[in-house]
């Protein structure tokens, strides 16, 4: 909740000048809010810039004041969601169960889920870093199928802005752990195929590369570098020309 409807298009409008037709193997995914989706569906048409949406409910339809479905996102092309955010567990209190059956019913609509997970900072000082993630994605992916596309993004929460970044050494561990559980639930197979592991905390154009040589991380999930174009297009690009 930072930028309103017209900042969002014409933010919206700058990434696709600059890198509609010129992003390659590089998939690009912007999730506005959802007082934009519409209006940035329509820009975002016939271009390489792929729709995401920040939430879903969990429910097709139903006396739920506020909330969209994911089969609303879908019908103006949204292609991923966000669902688990930390924000969203912190402020509203979302648990495990509740990002499960998003995920579930974004899948139904053919929309692919970016599910986070990530710990506290009180949870790494304690040495509870691996037990809580594990924890989070036998959670949300029960009941889930290795045959549909899936992204994880590893979030820690005490490395998201202003608190500055985790280091990749940080980051290789938790990779990893995340790609055992992965394989633990699924085939190496539908891991190979259909699930991404992603970062996200205080990613910019200056530290996107050392994170994506990190064994498994296969891209990055965005927080303020994604909020003006002056830092946006230049991580972008940078990552294009590896």
């Amino acid at each position: 909740m930072k930028l309103l409807p017209e900042q969002e298009r014409n933010l919206a409008g700058e990434i696709i000048t600059a890198i509609d037709g010129k992003g390659g193997k590089t998939e690009v995914v912007i999730c506005p809010t959802h007082l934009s989706i519409d209006s940035i569906s329509s820009q975002a048409g016939g271009t390489d810039i792929v729709l995401g949406a920040q939430d879903a409910c969990w429910e097709h339809e139903g006396a739920l004041t506020g909330e969209i479905s994911a089969e609303a996102l879908a019908g103006y092309g949204v292609k991923y969601c966000i669902v688990g955010h930390s924000e969203r567990r912190r402020n509203f209190g979302e648990t495990d169960d509740m990002i499960n059956k998003k995920a579930l019913s974004l899948l139904v609509h053919s929309v692919t889920p970016v599910i986070c997970v990530g710990e506290t900072h009180d949870e790494r000082r304690e040495g509870r870093q691996e037990v809580t993630i594990m924890r989070q994605l036998r959670t949300v992916l029960k009941s889930l199928s290795g045959d549909f596309p899936i992204v994880v993004a590893y979030e820690p929460v005490w490395a998201i802005s202003p608190n500055g970044p985790a280091e990749p050494e940080h980051v290789a561990p938790m990779a990893e752990l995340i790609y055992q559980t992965l394989i633990d639930r699924f085939s190496p197979e539908q891991v190979a195929s259909n699930i991404r592991i992603i970062y996200g905390g205080s990613v910019d154009a200056e530290n996107i590369i050392s994170f994506l040589k990190v064994p498994h991380i296969a891209g990055a999930l965005l927080g303020a570098a994604s909020l003006q174009s002056s830092t946006f297009i230049p991580l972008v690009k940078t990552v294009m020309q590896q």
